[in-house]
């Protein structure tokens, strides 16, 4: 998946990170650069967290989500009812 590119990931306690220099793909062309992924997990799950930062352009964004219990019904039913989809890509 990193053909060329570093990824070092590093784990302490409920604390996950992971530092890449792939920065995107677009159009058939990878995009290098200094992303940083926090994510920090709870037991309890209410303050469960990702930030992304991009060390580059010096921006981060932080991504929480609640889930009340319907959207997590709803979201099981939407996946126990999908189709299967396999897809392969030649390299």
């Amino acid at each position: 998946m990193l053909p060329s590119d570093v990824c070092q990931i590093c784990k302490k306690g409920t604390l996950l990170r992971m530092n890449s220099t792939l920065a995107d793909f677009n159009e058939r062309r990878w995009e290098r650069g200094d992303i940083l992924f926090l994510f920090s997990a709870t037991a309890q799950h209410e303050s469960d967290e990702l930030i992304i930062i991009d060390n580059n352009s010096k921006v981060f964004q932080r991504v929480r989500h609640e889930e009340s219990e319907a959207e997590v019904d709803e979201e099981d039913d939407v996946l126990m009812s999908s189709d299967i989809v396999s897809a392969q890509m030649s390299t």
